[in-house]
């Protein structure tokens, strides 16, 4: 199983984030978050609709995580996680968006098109 989801990885890796004046969303897995393959399906999906997206994988603990929203100043932070309220709290963001199972938004589609709504 593993191979395929580097391979299916491997494949999103491929679409080029665009470049642009707007903000990015920045997107990142709770610390102790293994479970990259939905954040690399939608920073693709982004990219395809012209919006670029900061990946920053797998694990980020808190702190590097504001850091990264000190530097980017993103127009939208989506946080993903599998396990229940593992989202760090006060973060000084525009928009966040905490994905994950059981949670809104409820797809892929439905999370591109919140984060592109307005542009």
């Amino acid at each position: 199983m593993h191979g395929l989801s580097w391979a299916v990885s491997a494949a999103l890796h491929r679409i080029p984030s665009p470049a642009g004046a707007a903000p990015p969303v920045l997107l990142a897995c709770v610390d102790g978050e293994r479970h990259t393959l939905p954040l690399e399906a939608l920073r693709a999906a982004l990219a395809e609709q012209g919006r670029a997206a900061l990946f920053l994988g797998a694990s980020v603990p808190d702190i590097a995580l504001r850091h990264a929203i000190d530097r980017a100043r993103p127009a939208a932070v989506v946080l993903w996680s599998t396990r229940p309220a593992a989202f760090p709290a006060g973060l000084a963001v525009r928009r966040l968006v905490s994905a994950g199972p059981g949670r809104e938004p409820g797809g892929l589609g439905e999370a591109v098109s919140l984060l592109t709504a307005g542009e």
